[in-house]
Order: C-alpha cells, then structure tokens, then sequence
C-alpha cells in the first residue's frame, strides 16, 4: 500500500466519522463507528467499515447508511481538495462484536 493511499484512508476515516457525528441525524438510538477505510490503488473506490452498537440495531444502522451514503459523499466532495474523490461504500464489520463475544467468553471462563 502506497503512502498516498494509507493517507487517503486516514483522511477519509476522519472526515466520515466527523460528518456521521455532525453532519448526518441518526434516525435510531444507536452508534455507528468507523472501524477501518480501504481505498482502491487507483483511489476511486473505498470501502468504510464500520461497527454498530447494540448488536441489535445492526440491520437498521446499515439501512440508514444506504439511505444517507450519497448525502455523506456529497458532504465529503465539497471538503477534501484532491482528485479523485474515492467513492463510498458502507460494509458492516462484524469483528468488533466477535472480539466482545470473545473477551464475554473468557471472561466467564476465569
């Protein structure tokens, strides 16, 4: 991975998560995270994990990112001054609630 990428995904982690946190009105009780950003080589796609907290309203989180993925693109092109400005994707990333699971575990086990 090229320095340029790695610095495009931090970028883009940043100002996604800011524009979640101020930009967008959640229509739920929930809380998504971004856990990781991949940007393709050619740097016109990425893809946006993220976690949702309860595990409950992981379906209706992920509703709500489809429903408001072109708002936050749109948000997201008027605010980074580079070309191109990857395209985004939300995917959920389910290892934050695996990783739970697993500290639950062993937790019980001591």
């Amino acid at each position: 991975m090229s320095l340029r990428t790695i610095r495009v995904n931090e970028l883009i982690h940043e100002e996604v998560g800011n524009i979640l946190a101020k930009d967008v009105i959640l229509d739920g009780n929930y809380l998504i995270t971004i856990t990781t950003v991949e940007t393709s080589r050619d740097l016109r796609h990425s893809t946006i994990r993220y976690s949702v907290l309860p595990d409950s309203a992981v379906k209706e989180a992920g509703e709500f990112l489809k429903d408001v993925v072109v708002e936050v693109q749109h948000i997201l092109n008027r605010r980074l001054k580079m070309h191109p400005i990857p395209r985004l994707e939300f995917v959920y990333d389910p290892r934050e609630r695996e990783a739970a699971h697993i500290e639950q575990l062993l937790e019980q086990n001591k």
